[in-house]
């Protein structure tokens, strides 16, 4: 669903004249201009939630009442001069004094083009207030190398969202010159504001700080800005290019009140992040408060050494179209620190209030990204290109004497992941005590990890989609969690297709699981209860399924071929079959040791290079199977296998016996002889062999009972026929009484 809103409309109006405000003295040549038009039919797509819910709009700006223009060379500013700070401040306070003085009325404040140099003040940037549109296209403004503050912020002394309210930034380069000041202040610092924006700017060069810092806003757009150049002198010091943050103690925003307004309403679209550490996000969250619909779209992220999108704690958010190369990691989204200790980035309420540990019901769509990871020189080791998490945190923490991460679970539900292309040196997509995640469509390929891993108690559906390709497993499985795969194609992995481990699984659907390292899918320590339904798992080149170490699978339906060990291997665990087909594996169609159990019904067991089925331990139930050409026997039970049921199968065709009872292995039959026909020519008129002794036999050609007979005690049979053509297809038949059916077929050749 998408809703059309306007925004950042402009239209111009011609103001007369400008006048002095209080005592604040406006220069004599100071021109009125009309305001840049913005054709206000302009509108902007933008998608909606995931659950329904309006998307963040990000600034509600429409800058069409510009009562005065102020220019900053009306004021002194000159590219010649050391220091342009008094000019610019200039010119800002004159269009804040305007505006006072004009209720209602919003003012321009204009940088021509060229190269400006600020010095500031002690204690604070240039300050830019309430209704102020600076446009700056063509302009360059750089903080002087001797200037250790910021190179604009807002007021900082109140509290609310009101403090600043509608401010515009449009075009021009603004640099911090990190490198050559080597101070940590952000370029821009913008507190306890409303609509704000920053459209076709260049914002560049911090050093060990945010480049647009952000706490307590509502309503903020980043649009087509190039957001750049990060330098740092401490490793510890990993941060944000776009510090979405809250103003909830002096740590996190010094010099604002602590009221904990957090930043919402966001939207960053069609920009370009290169050479950061972090390019949007945040690193600091409170207990039970959280950064609302935050909408990151149609970006560019390159060379970005840590998590190119950092979020803790936020709810309805969409990370959209964005493209991601040669990043640590794309994004990281949490609800608390992994490590099920405290994080020094969570802290208690400011308002003193009892923080409740309880899920994140994040909302979040993250859909049509292209990433490609990578840990080039200076980068952190990756962990995976999308990363979805929270953690149980085992004791309480408490902080300043005050209970800042109560004990308890803080899972994250409601997560959408669609659409995207992966590749990189890390896992593809990982998550971790996540409820109710839904994977679609994703292609996850290359990933020097695994293509998908889950983990912690995680509940997630994966539909549709390709994971090939990837160094490890495609999925991984692990800590507890519950899987669901509905179609899709996991294939050449370097692992596993699907590895589960003290987990559970259901596979179904159109899903294909092919040509991984080693199986196609292997469970393990006691994944329990796990369901496969009209799945193919082929041509891998360990065992098709491995089920071992107290782990049990039921599948229905669905075929396990052409794998280079055994079709399904079963170990120490449970498995039951019904309809499915096992064929040309290249050792057992089912294979079962330790002690297991087993219950093999209604399928098709083919062509494997060994035995159809074969056991040395474990207890077993066999019946109405199609046990045919398998190169050694049927069914081969030794050591301490028991059948309890072996009835109502057919075996055709095998290399020698259809059933083999051996060692100290129990069946209600005994070791059957190689049921065989001897070869038939068109002027014959018997057929001859050897069966069972004393079996009764029935000869076919087709549907057709062309004779009947009963082997001798000695095994031998002679049975007459009427001549048969070239082509025909003969067979032999006899059943025990547990109504088994053992064939041999032959062609007339001549």
């Amino acid at each position: 669903m998408k809703r059309r809103m306007n925004r950042l409309k402009g239209a111009g109006i011609l103001m007369a004249a400008v006048v002095a405000a209080g005592s604040l003295q406006i220069p004599a040549t100071l021109q009125v201009e009309a305001a840049e038009s913005v054709p206000a039919s302009e509108e902007m797509v933008v998608e909606e939630s995931i659950f329904g819910a309006a998307s963040s709009q990000g600034a509600q700006l429409n800058f069409s009442n510009i009562g005065a223009t102020f220019n900053v060379k009306d004021y002194g500013a000159n590219t010649s001069l050391d220091d342009n700070y008094p000019a610019f401040q200039a010119a800002l306070d004159a269009a804040n004094a305007y505006q006072k003085n004009h209720p209602g009325s919003q003012c321009k404040v204009i940088i021509p083009k060229g190269t400006y140099r600020i010095k500031g003040e002690s204690g604070h940037g240039l300050i830019v207030y309430s209704n102020t549109w600076i446009y700056a296209e063509g302009a360059t403004i750089k903080r002087r190398s001797d200037y250790n503050w910021h190179l604009m912020q807002t007021d900082m002394s109140g509290k609310g969202y009101n403090v600043t309210r509608n401010v515009k930034i449009e075009g021009g380069i603004w640099d911090g010159q990190g490198t050559e000041t080597k101070n940590d202040n952000s370029v821009f610092r913008f507190a306890h504001a409303s609509n704000m924006a920053f459209i076709n700017c260049t914002v560049q060069n911090s050093f060990n700080a945010h480049i647009i810092e952000l706490g307590g806003v509502k309503g903020f757009t980043a649009q087509g800005c190039t957001v750049r150049k990060y330098s740092q002198n401490d490793s510890s010091l990993k941060k944000e290019a776009i510090q979405l943050d809250i103003c909830n103690n002096k740590t996190i925003m010094p010099g604002t009140a602590t009221d904990d307004a957090l930043c919402s309403d966001v939207l960053i679209e069609n920009n370009t992040f290169t050479d950061l550490y972090r390019a949007v996000g945040s690193h600091s969250a409170v207990v039970g408060l959280y950064y609302d619909n935050v909408v990151i779209k149609n970006n560019v992220f390159s060379n970005i050494k840590g998590k190119a999108i950092n979020t803790y704690n936020y709810t309805n958010c969409i990370i959209s179209g964005n493209t991601f190369t040669n990043c640590c990691e794309a994004i990281d989204f949490r609800a608390m620190s992994m490590n099920k200790q405290y994080n020094g980035s969570f802290y208690a309420p400011a308002n003193r209030s009892t923080p409740k540990a309880g899920g994140l019901k994040a909302n979040l769509l993250i859909s049509k990204n292209k990433i490609t990871t990578d840990t080039a020189s200076g980068h952190e080791a990756p962990d995976a290109a999308i990363r979805v998490f929270g953690a149980k945190v085992d004791s309480a923490y408490y902080a300043n004497g005050k209970l800042a991460i109560p004990k308890g679970n803080y899972y994250v539900e409601g997560v959408r992941i669609e659409n995207n292309t992966i590749s990189g040196k890390a896992n593809g997509i990982s998550l971790g005590d996540v409820r109710g995640a839904t994977l679609s469509n994703n292609t996850i390929t290359g990933c020097k990890r695994s293509g998908v891993q889950i983990a912690d108690g995680s509940k997630v559906t994966i539909s549709g989609g390709k994971i090939q390709k990837n160094a490890r497993n495609g999925v991984l499985v692990e800590k507890s969690s519950t899987a669901y795969l509905k179609g899709g194609k996991y294939e050449k992995n370097s692992v596993n297709g699907v590895n589960v481990t003290n987990s559970k699984i259901n596979i179904s659907g159109k899903c294909t699981i092919a040509q991984n390292g080693s199986h196609g899918i292997s469970l393990t320590a006691k994944s329990k209860n796990c369901k496969i339904n009209n799945v193919t798992v082929k041509s891998n080149k360990g065992n098709g399924i491995a089920i071992n170490k107290g782990s049990s699978l039921t599948m229905t339906g669905g075929t396990v071929s052409n794998n280079k060990k055994n079709g399904i291997s079963v170990a120490a665990s449970t498995l039951t079959v019904k309809k499915i087909k096992v064929n040309s594996n290249k050792k057992n169609g089912i294979g079962f040791a330790g002690a297991s159990k087993g219950n093999v019904n209604n399928s098709k067991i083919l062509k494997n290079a060994k035995s159809g089925i074969t056991a040395n331990n474990g207890s077993l139930n066999i019946s109405g199977n199609e046990i045919k050409d398998n190169s050694k026997y049927g069914i081969s039970l030794s050591g301490s296998a028991k059948a309890a049921s072996l009835k109502k199968n057919t075996l055709s065709n095998q290399g020698r016996n259809e059933i083999v009872v051996s060692g100290g292995a129990k069946a209600p039959i005994k070791t059957t002889v190689s049921t065989k026909l001897n070869a038939v020519t068109s002027n014959m008129k018997q057929v001859t062999g050897t069966a069972h002794p004393k079996s009764k036999l029935t000869v076919k050609a087709g549907n057709k009972t062309i004779g009947t007979g009963i082997a001798s005690t000695n095994r031998q049979y002679s049975i007459r026929i009427a001549k048969q053509k070239k082509g025909t297809k003969i067979e032999v038949s006899n059943t025990d009484t547990n109504k088994n059916i053992f064939n041999r077929t032959v062609k007339i050749v001549k």
